[in-house]
């Protein structure tokens, strides 16, 4: 049984003899209503994706050359990559139940006042101000959004 029709390759043998197609069908898109993800300027967010990696760092444990468990919080990325790493900390933010709200406001609100007192970077992390800035803002809409709603 041959692949195409007899009409489907005199319209293949067409299209090369010529070596165009003047006029192709145009794919059918159905995009109303749907995010539109190419609004968002990724590159502004590169603040935030660092703040991100600092804290999956920070939160994460270590088994150390001893045996003993070595906090992220202890040691710098470098010094843990020889290490067997025992918990991720990059979902740490998302907190189970322990989180709160008003913790996640509290923490923006800080770095929004040094932000505003002139101080650019944070002296903890050597991080933007901004990026933490934008950190909070996703925790506090992703935990307003999946566990509780917004109230402070």
């Amino acid at each position: 049984m041959p692949f195409r029709s007899k009409e489907e390759q005199d319209l293949v043998d067409e299209i090369f003899k010529n070596g165009i197609l003047l006029d192709p069908p145009k794919a059918l898109r159905y995009n109303e209503g749907k995010l539109k993800w190419n609004l968002l300027p990724l590159e502004a967010m590169e603040d935030t994706i660092r703040v991100l990696m600092y804290g999956a760092h920070k939160y994460s444990l270590f088994e150390g050359p001893n045996g003993e468990k070595v906090r992220g919080a202890d040691i710098s990325p470098e010094d843990a990559k020889g290490l067997k790493l025992i918990r991720s900390g990059a979902n740490n933010w998302r907190g189970g139940d322990g989180w709160t709200v008003e913790e996640w406001w509290n923490s923006m609100m800080r770095h929004i006042v040094a932000l505003r007192s002139g101080e650019e970077i944070d002296p903890e992390s050597g991080l933007p101000h901004m990026g933490h800035i934008g950190c909070n803002f996703i925790f506090i809409s992703w935990l307003s959004k999946y566990k509780k709603k917004i109230t402070a």
